[in-house]
């Protein structure tokens, strides 16, 4: 009859006590980074980074006109480099190149001023788009047939 040797069934950690302690750490180690999303420090699903705003589209097109002592209302259309567009209207910076000619309000509103062209931009991070105005003066005209109906049109 043979027997196994009475050590063949000892206890593991009193044969190697230095692996039985590196298994755990080793173990907790790979729990935690598990439980941090993969140890990377972020977020296990990362967002993609945010689209970059690449042109701003002024409309009505260039060249709009109206006559004087009219407004009208501009829109700015942001393009972005995943081909997204918004409407950026109410965020951008809106100008008038000649303020003598049609003033532009915050709200990209133009109330013309006087006769002549100008140009309406909108700015929004280093990001510019414009188009022209063209302001016609009011005219003066009659009705032939009565020479006292002179009006402004």
């Amino acid at each position: 009859m043979n027997r196994a040797p009475a050590n063949k069934h000892k206890n593991k950690m009193s044969q190697s006590p230095f692996r039985y302690i590196a298994a755990c750490a080793l173990g907790a180690l790979g729990l935690t980074l598990y439980g941090c999303g993969g140890g990377g420090g972020g977020s296990s699903n990362p967002q993609p980074p945010a689209a970059t705003l690449t042109s701003i589209t002024v409309t009505p097109a260039s060249p709009s006109s109206t006559t004087l002592g009219t407004t009208v209302q501009f829109t700015a259309t942001g393009t972005y480099n995943d081909s997204s567009t918004r409407n950026l209207t109410a965020s951008v910076t809106w100008a008038s190149s000649s303020t003598s000619i049609a003033t532009i309000s915050a709200a990209g509103v133009a109330t013309t001023v006087a006769g002549g062209s100008t140009t309406i931009s909108a700015a929004s991070g280093g990001v510019t788009g414009s188009t022209g105005l063209t302001v016609s003066p009011a005219s003066l005209s009659w009705n032939q047939a009565d020479w006292n109906s002179v009006y402004w049109q």
